[in-house]
């Protein structure tokens, strides 16, 4: 052999060393790329488990809004027979307090 076959030789040689060595690296890079889809698909599911659950909460809160909905109209009523009470009250009271003047000047003198 001369010169030249040898210099193919070795030119060869170093393509076959690097196209190895790209064949390592590519394997490696699938080995990430499957790890990340791996982790893709877990969150994915998460995702997924967490929607579910936020729909069963916003569920959750329109029956709770359309319950307070239904309840105020009632409350706001009975905030008002509160009031009235409390107004009555005040006057009920405040004839008791006439009266135990009135009573207390009566049975002094």
């Amino acid at each position: 052999m001369d010169n030249n076959d040898d210099l193919h030789l070795e030119l060869l040689a170093e393509m076959v060393m690097k196209q190895d060595a790209m064949v390592y690296e590519l394997k490696m890079l699938n080995k990430k790329a499957d790890t990340t889809n791996d982790r893709i698909d877990s969150t994915n599911d998460r995702l997924d488990t967490t929607n579910d659950r936020l729909e069963v909460v916003i569920e959750r809160l329109d029956s709770l809004e359309k319950q307070q909905a239904k309840a105020n109209p009632g409350i706001s009523e009975i905030r008002l027979s509160v009031m009235k009470l409390g107004e009555r009250d005040k006057i009920v009271s405040d004839h008791e307090k006439r009266i135990r003047k009135i009573e207390s000047k009566m049975f002094r003198s």
